[in-house]
């Protein structure tokens, strides 16, 4: 797998700082975050798309029933 550190391209610092780094490979992306009181935390990408785009669903569902 490659390992990709993902950065905060809108942070003012001059070295980026990292967010988190990917794993890429086998058809799959992972995410590994690094939690200072937990270690590591690897959660596939999919999942953060999945719970992202269902936010946005209940978020359009919220909107419509508050439109006249």
């Amino acid at each position: 797998m490659l390992r990709v550190p993902i950065r905060d391209l809108s942070s003012i610092k001059e070295v980026k700082p990292r967010v988190f780094d990917a794993l890429i490979g086998d058809g799959k992306v992972l995410l590994d975050v690094k939690d200072s009181k937990k270690g590591n935390t690897v959660i596939p990408l999919s999942d953060v798309l999945a719970q992202i785009n269902e936010a946005e669903k209940k978020l359009n569902t919220k909107s419509m029933a508050t439109e006249p």
